[in-house]
């Protein structure tokens, strides 16, 4: 089992790391998390950015009666 803590030598503390099968599993859950969220906010996000940029601009919405 590795050493608790970590030290100067990165690539050694990454390869303790990799050495738990509950961080290889979290990592793979992250992974498939990000790149879905990356793919259904590019899917069905883009009516929210112009929402955004909006408000921000403090423009009236052009969707929106005034």
């Amino acid at each position: 089992m590795p050493d608790a803590g970590f030290s100067w030598n990165l690539v050694t503390d990454l390869q303790d790391l990799w050495s738990f099968p509950l961080m290889v599993n979290a990592f793979q859950a992250g992974t498939i998390v990000a790149v879905l969220a990356g793919v259904l906010g590019g899917v069905g996000g883009g009516g929210e950015y112009r929402d955004s940029v909006a408000v921000l601009k403090r423009q009236p919405h052009p969707e929106v009666p005034q």
